[in-house]
Order: structure tokens, then sequence, then C-alpha cells
């Protein structure tokens, strides 16, 4: 048994021959960008360097990339249950 609860990962859409390549491919890679493999740890990554280089001029790019990230486990995980 994974990591992760199984209902939270969506299933990889079947290849529609009748697309083009590069529809499926965008679906693959945009079902990956989506899945909880990819967005808690860019989360918590962003978190991460928002906090550690906070004094940095341009530290505000990791905070607005750990706040996309938000909606995203919101949405996901927490409004699953209900």
């Amino acid at each position: 048994m994974g990591l992760i609860y199984p209902p939270f990962v969506a299933p990889i859409p079947p290849i529609d021959p009748k697309a083009s390549v590069i529809f499926n491919l965008g679906m693959h890679v945009s079902y990956f960008l989506n899945s909880p493999y990819v967005v808690l740890p860019m989360f918590l990554v962003s978190i991460y360097l928002a906090i550690s280089r906070r004094d940095e001029p341009k530290s505000w790019i990791f905070a607005f990339l750990a706040g996309v990230a938000i909606p995203l486990i919101t949405f996901r995980w927490i409004l699953h249950w209900i």
C-alpha cells in the first residue's frame, strides 16, 4: 500500500486516438502536475524557500508559489470528505 490514499490520486485519462498527440500529452502532464506527488512537495519547498530567504528582495516569488498550491491542497484533500 502506498503512502497516499488512492482516491486522492486522479486516474490518468485514457488516450483518445482521435485527438492529437500534443493534446494527449498535455492531458497527461496536467494530471501529473495536479497529483499529490507534485503539489505537496512543491508547497513544502516553496514555504521553506520563502521562510529561509525572507531577507532577499525576490523572496516574494516563493511565497506566491506556495499560495498557488493552497487551493489545490484545500479543494482536493480537505473538501474531499464533505
